[in-house]
C-alpha cells in the first residue's frame, strides 16, 4: 500500500480531519491534503514525525513492511498492573504467565514470515541493549515482543482470509 493511503487510514483511525492533524503536526492542511492525494511526498524528518505521532514504524508508514506498532506500551502496562496487583507473585513469575499462553504458535508461523518479528525486535533493540535491565526483564520484554507479533501474525491471516 502507498504511503498516501496509510497516512490517510492512520489519520482516519484516530477520527482526526485533516486540519485536525495540520495543527496537531504544525503542519499546513493543504501539506496533509497533497500528502493523502499522492501529489506531495514527505521529507524524512516529516515522515519520522508522521510515525511518531501515530507509534508506527516508518516502514510501516511507507508501505514496505506490515508491523504496524513501534512498541505496545500497553502491554508492558498491562504486566506491570498484574505484578502490582498481586495477580503475579514469586512462585507464579510472568516469565511462566507469558509462556504459557500462545506463544506455542510462534513456532507453527512460517520461517518466511518471522522477518517482520525480527524488525520488531530491532526496533526496540534500545531496551533489550540497556545495561539496567535485568535478564529476567529483557526475557519478559522479548515473550511480550513475541506476543505482540502473534497477535498481529493472526489478524493479517484473519484479515487475509
Amino acid at each position: 500500500m502507498e504511503f498516501r493511503y496509510i497516512l490517510k487510514s492512520l489519520r482516519k483511525e484516530k477520527k482526526l480531519t485533516q486540519s485536525d492533524l495540520a495543527k496537531l503536526l504544525n503542519l499546513s492542511t493543504s501539506t496533509i491534503s497533497m500528502y493523502e492525494i499522492g501529489n506531495r511526498t514527505p521529507d524524512l524528518e516529516t515522515l519520522e514525525i508522521f510515525a511518531d505521532f501515530f507509534n508506527v514504524d516508518t516502514d510501516y508508514i511507507l508501505g514496505r513492511s506490515s508491523v504496524k506498532l513501534k512498541y505496545d506500551i500497553s502491554l508492558l502496562m498491562r504486566a506491570e498492573t498484574l505484578y502490582e496487583l498481586g495477580e503475579i507473585n514469586q512462585e507464579d513469575s510472568l516469565i511462566e504467565k507469558l509462556k504459557t499462553s500462545d506463544l506455542q504458535i510462534f513456532d507453527k508461523i512460517p520461517q518466511s514470515d518471522l522477518g517482520e518479528y525480527e524488525k520488531l525486535l530491532e526496533v526496540n533493540m534500545v531496551l533489550l541493549k540497556d545495561k539496567r535491565i535485568s535478564p529476567e526483564d529483557k526475557e519478559i520484554l522479548t515473550l511480550i515482543f513475541k506476543k505482540i507479533f502473534i497477535k498481529h501474525h493472526l489478524t493479517n491471516l484473519k484479515e487475509h482470509t
